[in-house]
């Protein structure tokens, strides 16, 4: 058998490589510009999450700065109803800080998302612009 042909039938298959199959399906060039911008959107994403885990955990690091910082404020606090009050100013601390980092987070989170929206659509009008310049190009 040869090949590349089908043994038996009058039709015979001779293989291509890919590139001459790539040029020769209409739109094969949109579909893969397509998938290299789907590719990049996700590596877009991929970053912005890397950068909220960063904030997110660096916050986490301050938190437990501020954790051991009570616990030797509540270690040197000399009277009973000293240790309430650095106790009490730490929980309002502590609210105010996470309410604070809710807000950031909300913030990176919607720059993020608009961010990603304009990539996208930047993406997916330069692949439309590359189909109509092929389209009416020779």
């Amino acid at each position: 058998m040869a090949s590349g042909s089908i043994e038996g039938s009058d039709m015979s298959y001779q293989s291509q490589s890919s590139a001459s199959v790539f040029n020769s399906v209409p739109f094969a060039h949109t579909n893969r510009a397509f998938a290299v911008a789907a590719v990049h959107l996700q590596a877009h994403a991929f970053k912005a999450l890397i950068r909220v885990q960063i904030e997110s955990l660096a916050f986490v690091k301050r938190r437990c700065e501020q954790d051991l910082k009570l616990i030797d404020d509540l270690i040197t606090s000399e009277k009973y109803q000293n240790t309430f009050g650095v106790y009490g100013e730490f929980c309002r601390d502590a609210v105010s800080e996470y309410a604070a980092e809710t807000r950031k987070l909300m913030s990176t989170g919607s720059r993020i998302v608009s961010d990603s929206a304009k990539f996208a659509n930047g993406e997916v009008d330069r692949i439309f612009e590359d189909v109509a310049a092929r389209t009416i190009g020779p």
